[in-house]
Parts: structure tokens; sequence; C-alpha cells
């Protein structure tokens, strides 16, 4: 007769006997002191975007010494700069202020984090996509800004431009028209320019980058009509200029 074998299968492992390196690590929550301090921070930045062009400069300059490492509170100085009414004479400060957040985030942790789906019920995984999209939002913006502050520089627009077309599409996004429209006059496709001028004319995009005020709109129309061979067409613009955009009036 041949032998008869038997096998005893063991109890399933509980989770306390579960060996240490299986189990997933617990998140560190913070205090309620570490969320306070955040939330003044956050309220700082914001007061920030509302004091006077002439009393930000001291502002910013306290706020630094608390964030110095801060990404958001260099993004408020860089949209300051890009407004300020010398901008010519703060374009060095401008770019160097883009560059320092350019240069405080990866581009390779972001392509890997969000490259992958989050479970909408893990709360820190949501968390830390929503950190992830942030740090997305200012090197873009940064990135469009100083593409921008670079225009007059081919070799630096195409190259800051290439980086920036690997996170979004400037020519569908609204917020990005003005960079669209720089591109495309590098391009020397001025029917596309006009196209998105006629855009921007009929319906303003206010929360474009670096917008185009109404009157610049119209003073490029003339241009790019007078670029196309169009020239009773650019000077019935410039007329159209002096009408709708006076300079003062009677």
């Amino acid at each position: 007769l041949s032998s008869i074998q038997s096998y005893v299968a063991g109890p399933k492992p509980s989770k306390e006997s579960a060996p240490e390196a299986d189990k997933p690590e617990p998140s560190i929550k913070p205090t309620a002191q570490e969320r306070l301090g955040e939330k003044v921070r956050d309220c700082k930045i914001e007061f920030l975007a509302t004091v006077k062009k002439e009393e930000f400069d001291a502002v910013y300059v306290q706020l630094e010494k608390e964030f110095p490492d801060y990404l958001p509170l260099k993004m408020a100085k860089l949209r300051h700069l890009d407004s300020h009414e010398k901008r010519s004479e703060v374009l060095d400060e401008l770019k160097s202020t883009a560059q320092a957040i350019i240069d405080g985030i990866s581009e390779d942790e972001l392509a890997l984090n969000l490259g992958r789906n989050v479970n909408s019920e893990d709360g820190d995984a949501v968390k830390s996509r929503n950190d992830v999209t942030e740090r997305k939002d200012l090197l873009v913006e940064a990135l469009a800004r100083l593409s921008l502050a670079c225009s007059d520089d081919d070799a630096k627009f195409s190259e800051i431009l290439k980086r920036l077309q690997a996170w979004i599409d400037i020519e569908t996004t609204s917020k990005f028209a003005t960079v669209y429209v720089a591109r495309e006059q590098k391009e020397r496709r001025f029917g596309a320019v006009l196209k998105q001028i006629q855009k921007l004319l009929t319906n303003e995009c206010k929360d474009a980058i670096k917008p185009l005020k109404h009157s610049e709109l119209l003073d490029l129309r003339s241009k790019m009509l007078e670029e196309l061979g169009y020239t009773a067409l650019s000077e019935n613009e410039k007329t159209v200029r002096i009408l709708a955009c006076p300079t003062e009036y009677a």
C-alpha cells in the first residue's frame, strides 16, 4: 500500500502578527499649532496682494524673512513685478524671481505624481495630489511670465515655451492667450494673431497672464494688417483706435 500523505494548513496570519515591513507607515497628521501657522501664513500672503504698490516691497521683505523658501510668496512678488508701471526697469528682477520659482520645483517629480490615479476616499492621497497640482500651477505660471519677459530673445523664448507646452496647450487655454499671440507673431502667422485678437476684443480674458489692454489690442491689429499688406485697413484701424481709445476728453 502506498503511504498516505496529509497536509495541514496553518492559521491565517493576524494583522497584529504581520511583519513590520508589510505594515503601512502611519501618516503624520499636522498638529493644531502647525495648521494655525499655515492659515496665518496664507492670510499674510493674501493680504500682500491688497497692499498699495508703493508699500509692497516693505511688506514683502518682512514676509520673506518669515517664509524664505515659500513658493506662493515668490509668486506674489512675480505678479507684482509683472504688473509694475515701469516693468522694463524691473525686468531683470522679474526674470530672476520667475527662475527661482521654476528652480524650486522638480518637473520630473510632478510628472511622476500626476501620472497616477488617486483614490478619492484616501484623504492623505487627495491632499498630496492637491499639493502637487498647486506646484504645477506655480511652475506653469512662472514659465509663462518668464517667456513673455524673454520675448526679445528668440532662443530663450523658444526654450521656455517648449517647457511650458509640455504642461499646457497655450492655443486653447485663455489664460495663456498673450503667450500664444507672442509665439504666433514670432512665427509670422499674422492671420492667427488677428483671429486671436478678435476673440480677445469680443471676450476679454481678464484671467489672462499679462493681459493686453483694449488700446494695445487695436494697435496690434493695425500692425498685423499692415504686415499682411492690407494698408487701407491698417489706416482705417488707426482711425478707429483714436476714436475708441481717446487719450483725453473735451
